[in-house]
């Protein structure tokens, strides 16, 4: 991994985090994914809790090995495309944003067992909800 591009501070932390396949960035205060993090395709686990996330890049979407994603208490409006393309899914915690609408894309994340939409401003769930396995 390119250490240079990885703050200073977080640099001892990120570096053990990212040999495990997890990786744990919160309580960071970031308004944006760190540019590191999409580079990491090993990564199996990416907690991004409790930032200042508005929005998530489409680049997210080369973490093709990742498993569970937390996005809880950002102030993401939306679930953003990228997400639908990480195939091999099963956790999404996205409670505590700003989400009004659930995409009937939902549906592409077929390997999904656990969805956490809760305490964000969704008042219609879309039918494709009920053809996921989880």
């Amino acid at each position: 991994m390119e250490m240079h591009i990885v703050p200073p501070q977080l640099r001892k932390e990120v570096g053990k985090s990212l040999c495990s396949g997890i990786l744990k960035l919160r309580f960071q205060r970031y308004s944006s994914v760190p540019d590191f993090i999409p580079k990491q395709t090993h990564l199996e686990s990416l907690n991004l809790e409790v930032n200042e996330l508005t929005d998530i890049p489409h680049s997210l979407s080369a973490l093709i090995n990742l498993t569970s994603l937390v996005l809880s208490k950002n102030k993401l409006t939306s679930i953003p495309e990228a997400i639908f393309e990480l195939a091999q899914l099963r956790h999404l915690d996205m409670r505590d944003n700003v989400i009004q609408l659930v995409p009937k894309e939902i549906e592409r994340l077929v390997n999904l067992n656990h969805l956490d939409l809760g305490v964000n401003n969704i008042s219609v769930l879309p039918p494709e909800l009920g053809a996921l396995r989880g």
